[in-house]
């Protein structure tokens, strides 16, 4: 598991962080998540739970994308990753 920090957040009193990646605010207590889920206070530090993940795999065809200018028909992995703060 590849762990990460984020880097928008606040610590606060009592171990607790205030998270600052949404409008919710959340205020972190330690070893709980946040109302979205994929942030969790670790040890003091604010950690995605979900960087790296995939989220969708699948192979397309290549005149589906920009690129069939130059290739034309071959066949395309996409792959879909979480991208958050």
């Amino acid at each position: 598991m590849v762990v990460k920090e984020c880097k928008l957040y606040s610590k606060e009193k009592k171990g607790k962080i205030k998270c600052l990646a949404c409008a919710h605010k959340c205020l972190i207590s330690k070893g709980k998540t946040g109302v979205c889920g994929v942030r969790k206070n670790i040890k003091g530090k604010l950690i995605l739970l979900v960087y790296g993940k995939v989220v969708s795999m699948n192979i397309d065809a290549i005149e589906k994308n920009h690129y069939m200018v130059f290739y034309l028909k071959v066949m395309l992995l996409v792959l879909e990753v979480l991208d958050v703060i």
